[in-house]
């Protein structure tokens, strides 16, 4: 989808010194830039071009239908070069999926129920890396919450610790992990008791958190399953799905929750997005997918099994909500979770299905396949284009994750292989060719003090002229032999006419109103003399015939003097 980037720059105004993209606005043709981004994301997707991110290309598949799996939460991770999903099973277990380097992998190795610290209520499942580089990952079990420790490595056994929430939790249908500055946060959704709890972990995800209800202004929960952050414009948002019931702000629907700048605001602002256009039925899975000019969500119905498009008026999560059928994509799996994995150059999504089934929602985002990259950890990009242009640039910073995503864009100029060529007009060399920044003339091959604009009078006399255009870092050079003419009143430059010119090879030289010997000598911009013909004007006639076929293409310099000392230099270009 081709950006509006009115729409952008509006829309990133309030961001700028915040995290965007760094690199040069104009770069040269085939010269590597780096691209760079400061957003704190596990995963970058780096494109330069046209990126389809409107969902109408979305596939599903299931990857596993075994009646003995009760998939209800899921989190894919990319580790050492090998993708895995961890699904957590409804009444007690971990299985993890081996999808290998490519994502095509179908091993499935079942982790139990460690001992029975996975009870029957094991929902949700969120899984993070900290800053030392070591896993932990977190889900709910009835009144507890259950933390898996992996270290370096996710191929490894976790080792599992279960904390008791017992005044906080009741029946806890999901988890959402975020860091925010140095401290770790989690929300936990609680469907009885409608509402969320915000776990505070301090600096390590190893200690036990403290709990806290967050008490929105405005409005109600009613049976909430699913929470997913967005940051925009410096403000961070909460969107949550509720699957209908009783009580004030019943039925299925949509909540979006304000938190202004800090997460730990206890108050946010509530809206009740309501069910738009009557498309919800029972909502659950939700992933929010934003690009620089739109901001959708996608939500898993358990009803219909139907995959909603609901796209935010203006772009931005703000925006009133308008919602899509997307239809079931051939499946039959009434998704309860999703999380989100970019592989090749597309983001897929993952969803566990309540009715035994782990699902694939693929190329939800693909970005143009020559011109992009997917990064897990690292924030840059190394890139060059081989052909000039205006280009759109975009990364997405953790896409599609239920802690919060983010997308950035800007504009790049590529310039083509730039020009430089030496005119002479009347007494000054000018320099035409491809506008630069700075110019920076020689005399036989020494620089001239001062002469750095696009004129130059040749005051240094007969010899080469060089001139290097330097714009955005790339540069042209031409040279140029130069001669002093001395004009008199036998040579005029109307009397001196050269044609063909431009010429492929052969050209003729006229003089009109010349009498006597007459040298006529052709040089190349190097200076050197690569053609001559000495003839008498007044016992062959008046023309001159050079070939130049064997010489390269390009300008030459064509110097007649008369056997008096007057000479004219005229231009002429070998095709």
């Amino acid at each position: 989808m081709k950006k509006a980037y009115l729409t952008l720059l509006l829309g990133l105004s309030s961001l700028i010194g915040y995290s965007q993209i760094s690199s040069p606005d104009t770069v040269c043709l085939n010269t590597n830039v780096t691209y760079s981004t400061t957003y704190n994301a596990g995963s970058y997707a780096w494109a330069i071009g046209d990126v389809v991110s409107d969902a109408s290309g979305v596939t599903a598949s299931n990857i596993t239908g075994k009646t003995s799996y009760l998939p209800s939460g899921v989190s894919v991770q990319y580790d050492n070069g090998e993708y895995y999903a961890f699904v957590t099973q409804r009444h007690g277990g971990l299985l993890r999926f081996d999808l290998g380097p490519t994502m095509a992998g179908t091993t499935v190795t079942d982790l139990t129920n460690f001992g029975g610290a996975l009870g029957d209520s094991t929902l949700g499942l969120d899984i993070v890396k900290d800053a030392s580089n070591e896993w932990h990952g977190f889900c709910v079990d009835g009144k507890n919450l259950v933390h898996f420790y992996w270290g370096s490595n996710l191929s490894s056994t976790p080792t599992v610790n279960t904390m008791p929430f017992n005044n906080s939790f009741f029946w806890p249908y999901s988890i959402t992990l975020k860091k925010s500055g140095n401290e770790w946060l989690a929300f936990v959704v609680n469907r009885q008791f409608s509402n969320i709890i915000r776990l505070e972990f301090g600096t390590s995800l190893s200690t036990t958190p403290t709990a806290n209800t967050i008490s929105p202004s405005g409005g109600f929960l009613n049976a909430p399953v699913n929470f997913a952050l967005h940051q925009h414009a410096g403000i961070w948002y909460g969107l949550i799905t509720n699957i209908g019931g009783g009580g004030p702000g019943g039925g299925d629907k949509l909540v979006r929750w304000n938190f202004g700048t800090n997460l730990k605001n206890n108050a946010p602002t509530h809206t009740d997005l309501g069910n738009p256009n009557n498309q919800f039925s029972n909502p659950r899975a939700l992933a929010i997918i934003t690009n620089c000019d739109s901001t959708y969500a996608l939500i898993g119905n358990e009803n219909n099994r139907k995959l909603t498009k609901v796209d935010f008026v203006g772009g931005v999560i703000s925006g009133a909500p308008v919602a899509t059928d997307l239809g079931t994509l051939g499946i039959n799996s009434q998704t309860s979770e999703f999380s989100a994995i970019w592989h090749d150059n597309k983001l897929a999504m993952f969803g566990c299905s309540l009715d035994s089934a782990v699902v694939v929602y693929d190329n939800v985002i693909s970005l143009p396949v020559t011109n992009s990259s997917v990064n897990f950890g690292t924030g840059n990009y190394n890139k060059s284009m081989s052909v000039g242009g205006t280009y759109n640039v975009t990364v997405f910073c953790n896409e599609g994750s239920r802690s919060g995503g983010a997308a950035f864009c800007k504009q790049i100029t590529v310039l083509g292989n730039i020009k430089v060529a030496i005119k002479e007009q009347y007494d000054t060399l000018v320099a035409t060719g491809t506008p630069c920044n700075s110019y920076v003339w020689s005399f036989n091959g020494v620089v001239i003090p001062g002469a750095t604009t696009q004129k130059h009078y040749p005051s240094e006399g007969s010899g080469i002229y060089t001139c290097t255009g330097n714009t955005a870092g790339c540069s042209a050079t031409s040279n140029y032999m130069y001669f002093t003419t001395g004009v008199n009143d036998v040579i005029k430059s109307d009397n001196i006419i050269i044609s063909p010119n431009p010429t492929t090879g052969v050209f003729n030289v006229n003089m009109k109103g010349i009498n006597g010997k007459v040298a006529v000598q052709c040089y190349n911009v190097m200076g050197s003399l690569v053609a001559t013909q000495s003839i008498d004007v007044s016992a062959i006639g008046s023309v001159a015939t050079i070939d130049l076929s064997n010489m390269a293409k390009g300008v030459y310099q064509v110097k007649i003097q008369a056997a008096d000392g007057g000479n004219i230099v005229k231009q002429i270009v070998l095709q």
